[in-house]
């Protein structure tokens, strides 16, 4: 019995273990910003919160938006310059600009606190 939760355990963190630490840092940053509220914790929030979307985005959400919503306005027949940029602008752009604006905010903010001090000192 011990064996197979250990296998379920290390399966699940092997398919979702950058959305275990992103929810992590998440959930802790964001009670850092609600306990203590400045720049630098907000932004590291904000962050994560944006690369846990984007994990989530890429994993499960953009593959029910086009089953649900690209599929059912654009029918097979029918695709054309529309279907490809709006599908290229939720399949490419969407999933760069979460992941480009968490990681610049997360740099940023370390950053921030590195060179000019504690985050939100000088709030």
């Amino acid at each position: 019995m011990p064996a197979a939760i250990l296998s379920t355990l290390s399966s699940f963190l092997d398919h979702n273990g950058a959305l275990v630490v992103f929810g992590t840092l998440t959930v802790v940053f964001f009670m850092m910003s609600a306990l203590k509220p400045n720049r630098g914790t907000f932004f590291l929030f904000f962050g994560f919160l944006l690369l846990t979307l984007k994990f989530e985005y890429e994993k499960h959400l953009f593959l029910k938006i086009q089953t649900d919503m690209l599929d059912l306005m654009f029918p097979v027949g029918t695709r054309f310059t529309k279907y490809a940029v709006i599908n290229l602008f939720l399949e490419e752009i969407v999933p760069l600009g979460l992941g480009l604006v968490g990681w610049v905010s997360v740099v940023g903010s370390v950053i921030s606190a590195i060179f000019f001090g504690k985050p939100g000192a000088n709030d």
